[in-house]
């Protein structure tokens, strides 16, 4: 039910009213924005409507049009379609392209705009769908808050694929280890656990970096205690290093760091990384984009690495194009791939014990049909 003040239903019951539309935005990463469809712009306390973040100043922009809205009872969804008209100075094609305002929570009411501390009418309640384009605007479907609702949640599967993502807490692979530390506790793994401390011991680790980053992470072989300076480590794969009363084993780096050198189009381009990890190590992996025209946009896939042999000629495919131009000197980190496989987990990952698929424990087609033998 909406609540209307008394003040604001004897202006809408009045002869003419100055009633003006406005947006609120908090952006997935913090960020609050405020427009109207006003004239000038309006500071805004919207605390009677529940909200938290205090009076923000909601700026007179052309920036935003919108379809006639739909308010539905009951568990019906009510949406509408919100068009953005690219605005340099408010709303960028960059940062719509980005995903910046992707999944964005929105607050729209009614207020007069003449006073601003008579109480605003709430008029929807909900986010933005993903914004998709078409010549020089773009377009967002505005859902209310009653569609997360309407989401089917499956809590578990039976599958022989794992059902973790490589580095959450159920995978607990270390993506980014700590950096090495002198005299500090060091334990080893369980057999086929890549996870870190454990949790009756969470002073130790298990695996390190070296301060200074060699393409190698080092996992502990034999546990014990660092010693009081950093060792020279060992970086062949799978060579040792003895570290105080600790050994450590030279492992391929989970997260690499890369510079573009040449492009080939917008998927496709080759990188000058200190990696020298073989082909396909990073396949089904994660580029994230640290320098460039497309710093901020949302992580990107990697379809296929390959390593030719020289450290001048690693080339990257990705499976979409980048949003913006690709140039050479371009950085980013690149995260290495899982296809969830049980010998992938074992052999590339070293995390057996944290296998979360089914795997051989699933009876396949042959079992399922199978039948008892005919008599004789």
């Amino acid at each position: 039910m909406r609540t209307v003040s008394a003040g604001m239903q004897a202006h809408l019951d009045g002869v003419s009213t100055t009633l003006a539309m406005g947006w609120k935005l908090h952006l997935v990463n913090g960020t609050l924005m405020g427009f109207t469809t006003a004239d000038k712009d309006a500071s805004i306390d919207l605390s009677v409507l529940g909200d938290t973040d205090g009076a923000i100043t909601y700026l007179h922009t052309s920036a935003f049009d919108r379809s006639d809205f739909q308010q539905r009872s009951g568990m019906s969804v009510s949406n509408t379609d919100v068009f953005a008209i690219l605005n340099a100075d408010q709303i960028t094609d960059a940062d719509l392209r980005a995903g910046v305002y992707d999944h964005a929570n929105v607050k729209v009411f009614l207020y007069n705009y003449e006073d601003i501390t008579m109480d605003p009418v709430a008029l929807v309640h909900g986010q933005l769908s993903d914004v998709t384009f078409k010549d020089n605007s773009a377009v967002a479907e505005l859902r209310d808050i009653i569609d997360r609702y309407n989401v089917t949640k499956i809590v578990e599967l039976y599958t022989h694929d794992c059902l973790a993502d490589l580095g959450d807490g159920r995978c607990r692979v270390q993506l980014d280890p700590p950096v090495w530390l002198p005299n500090s506790g060091a334990e080893q793994s369980l057999d086929g656990d890549a996870s870190s401390a454990t949790d009756e011991s969470p002073a130790s680790f298990n695996m390190v970096k070296p301060t200074v980053f060699n393409d190698r992470y080092f996992r502990v072989i034999i546990g014990g205690v660092t010693g009081g300076s950093e060792p020279a480590w060992n970086t062949g794969l799978g060579s040792l290093t003895t570290d105080g009363t600790v050994t450590w084993e030279a492992v391929e780096a989970l997260q690499v760091t890369g510079t573009i050198l040449t492009v080939t189009d917008q998927a496709n381009f080759t990188i000058l990384s200190a990696t020298d990890a073989v082909t396909g190590f990073f396949d089904q992996g994660v580029l994230t984009w640290t320098g460039g025209n497309n710093t901020g946009v949302p992580k990107t896939d990697v379809k296929v690495y390959t390593n030719v042999g020289s450290p001048d000629e690693l080339t990257i495919e990705l499976y979409l194009p980048a949003p913006f131009t690709l140039q050479a000197g371009d950085t980013f980190t690149m995260t290495a791939g899982c296809d969830k496989g049980l010998e992938t987990c074992v052999f590339k990952f070293l995390n057996r014990l944290n296998f979360r698929g089914h795997g051989v424990f699933i009876p396949g087609d042959d079992f399922r049909f199978r039948t008892p033998d005919a008599p004789s």
